[in-house]
């Protein structure tokens, strides 16, 4: 008989349920500290590692200042291309509308009866 007792299977369900509830909620919460843990991460990249290498960038472009050639040609042409922009165009009232037609069309010929029969 003692072996039987020790080979049965246990029937308390309610008790295993309650052990699978609290290992459902303890792989949440690793879920959720996992990707606090990614997210900081990312954030610490981000912000931190970038803004230091951009910085580092600067401060070399700083260090090697050289003149830079200006383009007078180019800068005269952008220069007229913005005074063109602020004169202001008259524009003639009396300008065909593209959108009213003086005639209309039709489907039909002038001779046939229908628009199916042709003379």
């Amino acid at each position: 008989m003692l072996i039987l007792n020790k080979v049965k299977p246990k029937t308390n369900t309610t008790k295993e349920n309650y052990f699978n509830i609290w290992r459902m909620i303890t792989i949440v919460i690793a879920i959720i500290l996992t990707v606090s843990i990614l997210g900081s991460g990312y954030f610490a990249y981000t912000n931190i590692y970038l803004t230091l290498g951009n910085a580092q960038s600067i401060f070399v472009m700083e260090s090697n200042i050289e003149k830079d050639n200006v383009d007078a040609i180019g800068y005269e042409k952008a220069r007229d291309n913005i005074n063109k922009k602020k004169e202001i165009i008259l524009i003639n009232k009396n300008l065909r509308n593209i959108f009213e037609y003086a005639t209309v069309a039709t489907t039909t010929l002038p001779n046939a009866t229908s628009t199916l029969e042709l003379n």
